[in-house]
């Protein structure tokens, strides 16, 4: 058996947002409509509250908002993993690392990779796809290995901690809509000692939300603790496990120095965070009490603004800092491995019959250890660099390796990677448009209405902000998905054999991560959108091929 997840980590940590939410749980979005819900109950008893019953009350909608979250995960995705093989190698990790006990394995019957994890007080468990167990246990000394990482990641978290910060976002978030939205002035009262007590449990929440994400270990500590204990890192199991290829001992000592330089980059990337985060606090606290009345309750609130800028700043800037190595353009691709063979020349002459003239050099790709190889599929850029649009892992290539089925499936993806650029670019425009106009409705508010008055339509600022950003975007995200089935029709149009090519991959179970079209769902809309004559056409050419 091949591998067949083809996943990437940061998709693998990203699928299936309701499970793998670890702190929010829908209490984020929740929270915008709580302070209006609250006040038309309060309007229709005719009710007042202070400061502290409203907060107790908030707190308690936002503890049950949060249980209910837990429950509806466990309810859609509890499946229970019946492979005795799987339980007995997880079994067997357990007892190595001495941790663990609590922690299930779930199964989840999809066409997509799977391998996630949560963590909360009702339960521990690790949620997996038949591709991933598959992969798992075709290498078992190196699925072991990602089995202890996992519940290395699972017993690091503190769900207390998880539960404090969503409750902290669904307070501070309610009080914002309650300012703006729901007249907060005429139903509750706010007087020092109810303050006072509100300022403490807040106090309390951060507390319990920081310190033990503080004291657990890093990530980079777990790797080291399942390298020494089965001496081999967790990144090059990983890979070796998800894609199938045999990692050299110069990939692993690569990867070893990387750890070790990791920290060093890492303090540095703190560094400039709390540095950012500092000139932000105070920038939007000396701003906020310049122009605020010496209420003290619009005191408190420049403090607690000007710490909430902070730590977004602070993430912001140590999220960049730390993934700039990814996200930077101009990354050139590497050419220590290519080779020159005749199949991918033929690749190459098949794609230059449909690309218009563009000049797309594909290149095989030899791995160390192995007799095999994948192909990519480059451009030049103006800067004469070499890119890489597409690329092809063995393990795929195996199946399809054929020019009318390798052929059609570059293709496509080829073109599927221009609709993503174009998707890509007008996205960032409208954000940058939303951006803007967020900006200048907040100046204009501060300069027609002041700085209390600002605070009062703040939200509603935002509430338009969010319509003038969400209608164009999901306009955008609806052309994309259309675009994307014209491309895929187009392509079969043209080559009849890409639906086989995507059919052979259904049928060898290879998998893709959430955040991409599925082969399956891919051709079912392949086989919804394709005209009839387009489609007998194809069926006779198959016939015709056949005989």
């Amino acid at each position: 058996m091949s591998p067949q997840s083809e996943l990437t980590l940061p998709g693998a940590q990203s699928s299936i947002p309701l499970f793998s939410g670890a702190s929010y749980e829908g209490t984020y979005i929740v929270g915008f409509v709580w302070g209006i819900v609250l006040h038309t109950a309060m309007s229709i008893m005719s009710i007042t509250f202070d400061i502290f019953q409203w907060l107790m009350v908030t707190l308690v909608a936002g503890l049950l908002l949060h249980v209910f979250a837990v429950f509806l995960k466990r309810q859609r995705f509890r499946n229970a993993v019946s492979d005795q093989a799987l339980m007995a190698l997880f079994e067997n990790v357990k007892r190595d690392l001495g941790k663990g006990e609590g922690i299930e394995l779930w199964y989840r019957n999809t066409d997509r990779g799977v391998f996630l994890s949560t963590a909360n007080h009702l339960f521990k468990a690790i949620l997996l796809s038949e591709s991933t167990i598959a992969d798992i246990l075709e290498k078992e000394d190196k699925g072991r290995i990602l089995l202890a990482k996992e519940i290395m990641l699972i017993e690091r978290l503190s769900p207390l901690s998880r539960v404090a910060i969503a409750l902290l976002a669904f307070i501070f978030i309610s009080f914002v809509e309650g300012l703006s939205f729901a007249g907060i002035w005429s139903y509750i009262s706010f007087s020092l000692g109810p303050v006072v007590l509100v300022l403490g449990i807040i106090i309390v929440l951060i507390a319990v939300a920081t310190i033990p994400n503080i004291q657990t270990r890093s990530v980079s500590k777990i790797d080291q603790v399942v390298e020494d204990l089965y001496g081999y890192p967790p990144t090059v199991a990983t890979m070796e496990v998800l894609s199938g290829l045999t990692a050299p001992d110069e990939m692993i000592e690569k990867t070893r120095r990387t750890e070790e330089e990791r920290p060093s980059g890492r303090r540095s990337s703190l560094k400039k965070g709390a540095a950012g985060a500092i000139v932000a606090s105070f920038a939007i606290f000396a701003i906020m009490f310049l122009f605020l009345s010496n209420h003290p309750l619009f005191l408190t609130f420049a403090l607690v603004m000007s710490a909430v800028v902070g730590v977004v700043v602070f993430a912001i800037i140590f999220a960049i800092s730390t993934m700039w190595f990814l996200i930077k353009p101009s990354r050139q691709r590497s050419t220590e491995y290519d080779i020159q063979i005749p199949f991918a020349t033929d690749v190459q002459a098949f794609l230059n019959r449909f690309l218009n003239g563009r000049r797309i050099p594909v290149i095989a790709i030899s791995f160390p250890h192995s007799e095999e190889f994948g192909l990519v599929a480059s451009r030049l850029k103006d800067s004469l660099e070499e890119e890489a649009l597409f690329s092809i892992m063995p393990n795929v290539l195996r199946d399809i390796n054929d020019v009318e089925l390798a052929g059609p499936f570059i293709l496509s993806e080829i073109w599927r990677k221009d609709i993503e650029k174009r998707y890509t670019r007008v996205n960032y425009d409208l954000v940058g448009f939303a951006i803007v106009f967020l900006f200048g409705s907040m100046l204009l508010s501060l300069a027609l209405l002041g700085f209390d008055g600002f605070f009062l339509v703040m939200g509603r600022i935002f509430f338009i902000y969010l319509i003038v950003g969400l209608i164009p975007t999901t306009l955008l995200a609806y052309w994309k998905y259309k675009t994307e089935i014209k491309s895929d029709t187009k392509v079969v149009k043209h080559c009849p054999r890409f639906t086989e090519a995507l059919q052979i991959l259904v049928d060898k179970h290879h998998t893709l991560p959430y955040d991409t079209t599925s082969y399956k769902t891919r051709l079912e809309r392949i086989a919804r959108f394709l005209e009839p004559a387009d489609e007998r056409r194809i069926n006779e050419s198959s016939q015709n091929r056949d005989w």
